[in-house]
C-alpha cells in the first residue's frame, strides 16, 4: 500500500470546515491574508514594494 501525498479535497474542505467552526475570525484572517498575498506579492504590488523598502531589521521588529 502506498502513502498518498496529498491529501484527498475533501479532507481539505472539511479541515477548512472545521476551523471555521470553531475560529472563524481565524478562517477569515486566514481568508483575508490569503487575498492580499495573491494581490501584493506582484512585483509592481504594495506590499511588496514595502518589504522591500524596508530595512530587513525593522520589518522583523528588531
Amino acid at each position: 500500500a502506498r502513502v498518498r501525498q496529498s491529501a484527498p479535497r475533501w479532507q481539505v474542505e472539511a479541515l477548512g470546515q472545521a476551523v471555521e467552526a470553531h475560529c472563524p475570525q481565524q478562517a477569515s484572517m486566514l481568508a483575508t491574508a490569503a487575498a492580499v498575498v495573491r494581490s501584493d506579492l506582484r512585483p509592481q504590488g504594495p506590499f511588496y514594494r514595502t518589504l522591500h523598502a524596508a530595512p530587513l531589521g525593522n520589518s522583523m521588529g528588531g
